[in-house]
């Protein structure tokens, strides 16, 4: 493989970067969430089909060349039912999606992955200055239609659903799917289209239009709370000022052991008291800093979070109506 970097492998891999952290963060906060999982795996093969293009175009001869050009062509196989299925699910439930229609989605998809391993898709490929050039099989027709007809297909009812929509889910969905929108259309135009007629050298700028689609969820995620991002800004600062706050207690013990202490306390000791000491001081010092942010910094969370405790505290110990109304209007 040749890693020399320019501006290009730069770019992608930033790109490439961002998806990542995006598909982390989506799995994160899935919480078991059907929309967020298919979407996390959507931004999971988006990513997957980054790295292998970055890859390809680095070969160092045609049969490694050859080999990933198979690897390459998973995402795009995978991608639009994924898509689809999204679609289906996301903001909601349109109709319930039954193991017909699930089979009708990925079994196309799972024949397309069965005959990567023929030459009927990829049958060869030639190394050229810019990267990888794919000479294609009989089937690669079969596999434009397959792409464009569920591209279409899933947009179609994003459209539908959009339409039917309104407040947080239409402006979830527009930003979503304008993203989308925006990367499928350059990707479709440089990685699809050009290549029928021999043009591959433009097939960076389909890899890098992904931004659009990174940026445009994010903002969806910040501005529209796709997912609250504030809860995951809230854990990960607690937890990473927790563990500085410990390794910088560890680091003036060992300086104070190394400078007082180093002729009293044997060589080996002082590792394990310290160690015990950072378990001993984690949770109670993760609380008080949790406190100090829930007080100072993430107030609205956690007055949202109290309210909801305090309403389903009185839910149960409360089968009258007036006194379940007093209580909402006093506290929301």
């Amino acid at each position: 493989m040749d890693f020399s970097f320019d501006i290009t492998s730069i770019i992608t891999l930033i790109i490439l970067l961002l998806n990542f952290l995006l598909c982390f963060y989506v799995f994160y906060e899935s919480k078991g969430k059907k929309e967020s999982i298919i979407f996390g795996f959507l931004v999971f093969v988006i990513g997957f089909w980054i790295f292998s293009t970055y890859l390809v175009d680095r070969a160092i001869n045609e049969n490694i060349a050859l080999s990933l050009s198979k690897i390459v062509f998973i995402g795009p196989i995978i991608i639009p039912a994924i898509l689809l299925h999204f679609s289906l699910v996301f903001p909601f439930y349109k109709n319930e999606i039954t193991k017909k229609k699930l089979l009708f989605i990925y079994i196309v998809p799972l024949l397309l992955l069965v005959l990567l391993y023929t030459n009927l898709i990829v049958k060869d490929v030639d190394i050229q200055e810019w990267g990888t050039n794919f000479i294609y099989g009989s089937f690669y027709l079969f596999f434009i239609i397959y792409f464009l007809l569920f591209i279409i297909y899933a947009f179609i009812e994003a459209i539908i659903k959009y339409k039917n929509s309104s407040g947080l889910h239409r402006m979830q969905m527009k930003y979503v799917f304008l993203g989308i929108l925006i990367s499928a259309v350059i990707a479709i135009l440089t990685n699809i289209i050009l290549p029928i007629f021999n043009i591959q050298e433009f097939s960076y700028i389909g890899i890098q239009s992904i931004i659009f689609f990174v940026v445009f969820t994010s903002y969806a995620i910040v501005r529209h709370r796709l997912m609250d991002i504030r809860l995951v800004v809230k854990r990960t600062a607690i937890y990473a000022s927790t563990i500085i706050i410990i390794i910088l207690l560890a680091l003036g013990l060992y300086w104070l052991e190394m400078t007082y202490f180093k002729e009293i306390i044997p060589p080996g000791v002082w590792g394990p008291i310290v160690l015990l000491l950072g378990l001993i001081l984690f949770e109670s010092l993760k609380n008080y800093l949790e406190r100090i942010a829930n007080k100072y910094f993430f107030a609205s969370i956690y007055n949202y979070q109290a309210t909801l405790e305090k309403l389903a505290q009185k839910l149960t110990h409360s089968i009258d109506l007036d006194q379940i109304i007093d209580f909402h209007c006093q506290n929301y």
